[in-house]
């Protein structure tokens, strides 16, 4: 042997000896497993949970397997994992994918013998045991006696090997190694196995956490999964409480599932022992056993999720015939379980636990045991439509042979499926079990009051069993089934009425359930009032179906809504209208109306009107209002236009307005009138649907005047008042009228003036006088203007100017051929009809109508306007009268007509007789003249022509 052989088996020996010392206080805690029935392991002393105990996917808080002490024997340290010791590996610590737990791997050996040579069978009566020292058995109960136990190999070396657990089909199987601490173990290392023939492999190693003050004495594989799940129990609160963790085998990842109180108390088993086993559908069943007693909860598969406390399932503890506390537990197909001491193996039916068989001696110092069998199993749960009352819970049951095995309690008031159940327990194949529903004792209501179903499947989803009732007999009728079966229940109420209230609004208007009473009101009784959506038991008979609004209960309408609709529907049937609010309602159905309200549009009505009380027409208005009416929230209203629904002047009415709060202002007043200003306010709601103002809106008169123009004419002037300029000036502002029109101006004081036409001729260059102004303020009496007029606010003035005409005049003179004046001319004057008597006066020099006294000088005065022909009728005496008539008019702008020139008579001839009557003596006088004149007659004629027609 050379020297390095010699100095590896030195230091082999020092690893002995060290590791006896260090494991003498650890073994002097354990309780050995030499000592029959009790298995190794089991006493635990209560403590409490520590504060800090993380939930499930918390670090483990793992550490390096080299600073371990192994609980192990100095005999085993050259056994199968001696090597591995000496290798001394290196642990890597990896995160959980999906989890925040860690795990200290340890590398296998040799990768090469991580591959099974031979998997474990799984088929009825195969049973296998772990032992202390890490072997493991197969125990064939089908084989003869005494060949049953087969020694397959071992998971590794040292002492205190637990949890053994097989997986589905056979491989790998899983252990742990108890390791260090006092009194309980600390730490734990998981080890695989792959079968007879493979190298054990050591998977993790641990410490605690959270705390456990127990022993790991539990191991199973999740057939569903290949997870390996290994725990313990602890006391809390004077009862057991069993801790589950788990090592996920495809995260290679430690991690924390949780715990469940089995409700079982130490003074019924003071110190539980125990196992765990899986179905195929990952649900885990878990032994508690002590003193001769036992029982098998269930943690069903959702619960496996992990985050503390879990809901379990436990059947009634029992008492075992065989007188035994078993540490292990595996099934067979047909759902009858094993369970197992140190030394010998029984059989049992799990619902009555009757002794099936007994196996004595077929165990050798076994601490756990395992199969890879999925058991018969029965799960029952809860399903709660609906509870009569919240204090009603129900107690669900199974029995076999009319004595209860499993129960399970509701707890609260929830509905739906419920989270307590039975199971899975397991049951075992051909056997009949009874599966019963009752009301607990402090229920309010009784079972009667409620309809009950049930069904049962199987895991493929097949039905098995279905019916009404609350009770049933289920036979398991297949090796290996997985039977669920749930009771649903839905309260069979009184007869019911529900009342909704709901709305169709267009308007605006409040949507408070709350403001609302419904009310069913039967032929015979008191209203039954209700609240919106609220459910009333009641009576059946005929009922009227209505609403009452606020405090003051007022009818829909009252309150500015209608019911629109109501719709109520009778369990599943086809919903009906209910025209006139009339309904039936029989026995133990469940009625539902819904009273639907439109709200009533609002109006406002208002007047407008003048000082005076008369109606005005012609305003316009702008209302505005919440949001989403009219055009960002206003409206413009024209007095017989757009919005205005009330034909009459003066009357506005607006309809189809929202409700909310509203203000109303006149932005265009009446023609003549000045606008308001005034802004007002009001609301459309409930207790105001139409809003009417009262008292109309006045709007005062912007101050007018109106000029008339009229004539009082004596000499025959035009009376045309378009040609006349009226006007009407306050300061240097000037209002200019037309005959008849009226203006709107300024109060204050104004200067009435006329002029005439384009020009603006005064009126006497027109030819005419202002005689007068006569104005009338309001209807009032006519006043003569003396002055300026004053204009006061709210006032219509009217003013007439009233004009005389100016008389015409005409002017001429008389001469001989010398210029010397004759008189004594006479004259008729021809004019305009209504002058002198049919238009014809008779003029005489110095004599009728002749206003100028000097002699061969004519002057007329007082002539009317118009035409006029003059014709001289007498001669001055000797003088040839001038036979040709003069043509002249009188007119506004010549109104003295003055003949330029004189009129010349031509002297007489001796013997030419006068042209109009004249005296002979007078002739006489001129007789010697006469032929001096005839030589001169030709040019005097000619001259007078020349004259007259100037």
């Amino acid at each position: 042997m050379s020297s390095a052989v010699s100095r590896r088996g030195l230091v082999a020996l020092l690893a002995i000896l060290i590791s006896a010392m260090l494991i003498l206080p650890i073994t002097g805690a354990v309780a050995t497993q030499t000592t029959p029935p009790s298995p190794r392991g089991v006493a635990s002393t209560p403590e409490q949970d520590p504060a800090s105990s993380p939930s499930a996917g918390e670090s483990l808080g793992l550490e390096d397997s080299s600073q371990l002490q192994d609980v192990e024997s100095s005999a085993a340290a050259s056994t199968t994992l001696t090597e591995v010791q000496e290798e001394k590996p290196s642990l890597s610590v990896e995160a959980s994918q999906g989890s925040s737990a860690a795990v200290a791997r340890v590398e296998p050996l040799d990768s090469a013998q991580a591959a099974a040579e031979s998997a474990l069978v799984c088929e009825p009566g195969y049973v296998y045991s772990n032992r202390g020292g890490g072997e493991v058995d197969q125990i064939n109960l089908n084989a003869a006696p005494g060949n049953q136990r087969t020694q397959l190999g071992s998971v590794g070396a040292g002492s205190s090997y637990n949890g053994l657990g097989v997986g589905a089909n056979g491989s790998p199987s899983y252990a742990y190694q108890r390791l260090r601490g006092s009194p309980y173990p600390t730490h734990t290392r998981i080890i695989r196995w792959d079968g007879p023939g493979s190298t054990p492999q050591r998977i993790a190693d641990y410490r605690h956490s959270p705390a456990f003050s127990g022993y790991m004495v539990a191991g199973a594989v999740d057939l569903a999964t290949g997870d390996y799940y290994f725990g313990g129990y602890e006391t809390q609160n004077g009862q057991h409480r069993f801790r589950v963790w788990r090592y996920a085998a495809a995260r290679n990842t430690v991690e924390y599932v949780g715990f469940t109180d089995t409700g079982i108390s130490t003074t019924t088993i003071s110190a539980a022992n125990g196992d765990i086993a899986f179905n195929d559908q990952g649900d885990l069943l878990f032994l508690v056993s002590g003193n001769s007693k036992a029982a098998i909860g269930t943690i069903s598969v959702n619960q496996l999720v992990g985050g503390g406390n879990m809901q379990s399932s436990v059947t009634e503890v029992v008492s075992l015939t065989s007188s035994t506390s078993a540490n292990g537990i595996a099934f067979d197909p047909d759902g009858s379980i094993y369970l197992g001491t140190q030394t010998s193996l029984y059989k049992y039916n799990p619902t009555n636990w009757s002794l099936l068989a007994t196996y004595e001696g077929v165990l050798n110092n076994s601490t756990d045991l395992a199969s890879c069998n999925s058991p018969s199993s029965l799960t029952v749960t809860k399903n709660v439509d609906g509870r009569k009352d919240p204090a009603d819970q129900f107690q669900l049951s199974v029995l076999v042979d009319g004595e209860v095995f499993a129960t399970a309690t509701t707890q609260g008031a929830t509905t739906g499926q419920q989270v307590q159940q039975i199971g899975p327990v397991a049951v075992l194949y051909n056997d009949t079990y009874t599966v019963r529903e009752t009301m607990t004792q402090d229920s309010a209501s009784p079972l009667s009051e409620y309809d009950s179903s049930y069904v049962c499947t199987n895991a493929t989803g097949t039905q098995l069993a279905s019916g009404q009732g609350t009770e049933f007999d289920l036979t398991v009728s297949e090796v290996g089934q997985s039977i669920s079966c749930e009771f649903t229940n839905s309260a069979l109420a009184d007869t019911e009425l529900t009342l909704i209230k709901e709305f169709d609004t267009s308007y605006g208007a409040p949507e408070n359930l709350a403001d609302w009473t419904l009310t069913a009101t039967p032929d015979s009784a008191d209203t039954v009032h209700f609240e919106s959506g609220e459910t009333r038991n009641i009576d059946a008979g005929d009922y009227t179906i209505s609403e009452l609004f606020g405090t003051e209960q007022l009818s829909a309408k009252e309150a500015g809504y209608e019911l629109s609709d109501l719709t109520c529907q009778t369990d599943d049937a086809a919903p009906f209208r209910l025209t006139n609010g009339n309904l039936t309602i029989t026995e133990r159905t469940a009625t539902e109306c819904v009273l639907t309200n439109q709200d009533h549009p609002g109006s406002v009505a208002w007047q407008k009107t003048d000082t005076d009380g008369d109606y005005l027409g012609g305003s316009e208005w702008k209302l505005t209002g919440p949001a989403g009416f009219g055009d960002d929230g206003s409206i413009i209203i024209k007095d017989n236009g757009e919005y205005d629904t009330e034909d009459r002047d003066g009357y506005l009415k607006v309809e189809n307005l929202w409700w909310g709060d509203y203000e109303l202002e006149e932005i265009i007043a009446p023609a003549g009138y000045e606008r308001s200003e005034q802004t007002v306010s009001f609301t459309i709601d409930g207790s105001n649907i139409d809003h009417t103002f009262e008292v109309p809106f006045e709007n005062i008169a912007i101050p007018t005047l109106t000029l008339f123009k009229e004539f009082q004419t004596s000499y025959g002037a035009p009376e045309n008042p378009s040609e006349w300029n009226l006007s009407a000036t306050r300061a240097e502002d000037e209002v200019v009228f037309e005959h008849g029109q009226t203006r709107e101006v300024a109060p204050g004081e104004y200067t009435i003036a006329e002029t005439f036409g384009q020009e603006g001729l005064a009126a006497e260059a027109a030819g005419y006088v202002l005689e007068q102004i006569v104005c009338t303020v309001d209807d009032g009496q006519p006043q003569e203007l003396d002055g300026p007029l004053t204009i006061q606010p709210d006032t219509a003035t009217e003013c007439v100017l009233v004009n005389a005409d100016l008389p015409g005049a005409v002017e001429w003179t008389k001469t001989n051929a010398d210029g010397t004046p004759l008189g004594d001319s006479e004259w008729k004057l021809t004019g305009p009809a209504a002058f002198g008597t049919d238009g014809v006066v008779e003029v005489v020099d110095n004599g009728a109508l002749d206003v100028d006294d000097t002699a061969g000088t004519i002057r007329v005065e007082g002539l009317h306007w118009g035409s006029y022909e003059m014709q001289e009728t007498q001669a001055p005496a000797g003088f040839q009268l001038i036979s040709e008539p003069q043509e002249f008019e009188i007119t506004g702008a010549d109104r003295e007509f003055v003949f330029e020139g004189s009129f010349i008579n031509d002297p007489l001839q001796p013997g030419e007789l006068p042209l109009t009557g004249a005296m002979s003596t007078r002739w006489s006088l001129m007789g010697a003249a006469a032929l001096a004149m005839l030589v001169l007659s030709g040019l005097g004629w000619s001259l007078r022509r020349d004259t007259t027609t100037n």
